[in-house]
């Protein structure tokens, strides 16, 4: 299985050295979606690891979480730059909605609404090709 390792990477060059519970709260996410890329037999790549994250942040009781919403949407702040373009530009719609849920459901937790606000504008900037589909 081919692997590319370059987000796990990242996260552990930017949260690995770090004793903080947000920092290790976003290892400890990140290593489970892993866990579950893997289990699933697919390449682990920033489009695999964009769409887990995704569908975790669907889920009602990540949602429920502080803590997990903000290391999902940290893990997904570090994937969207090296998801490719035509795959943003599908899961747009999609992908706004459910940031801007979280957004919502948070809007009295700064630290998820900036996180919140960060992957939207990566969205936004790489996602919808037209207005209209706004």
């Amino acid at each position: 299985m081919a692997v590319d390792s370059s987000v796990v990477n990242e996260v552990m060059r930017r949260f690995g050295h770090s004793a903080q519970p947000e920092s290790q709260q976003v290892i400890a996410v990140m290593n489970a979606v892993v866990d579950v890329i893997k289990g699933q037999n697919l390449v682990l790549n920033p489009t695999s690891m964009f769409a887990a994250l995704m569908s975790a942040l669907e889920k009602p009781e990540a949602q429920a979480s502080n803590q997990v919403s903000l290391a999902l949407l940290t893990l997904l702040g570090i994937v969207l730059p090296q998801v490719s373009g035509p795959v943003l530009k599908a899961k747009a719609q999609v992908s706004i909605a459910l940031v801007a849920g979280v957004l919502e459901h948070h809007k009295e937790n700064a630290a998820v609404c900036k996180a919140s606000l960060g992957c939207l504008s990566q969205i936004l900037a790489n996602g919808p090709a037209d207005a209209a589909s706004w």
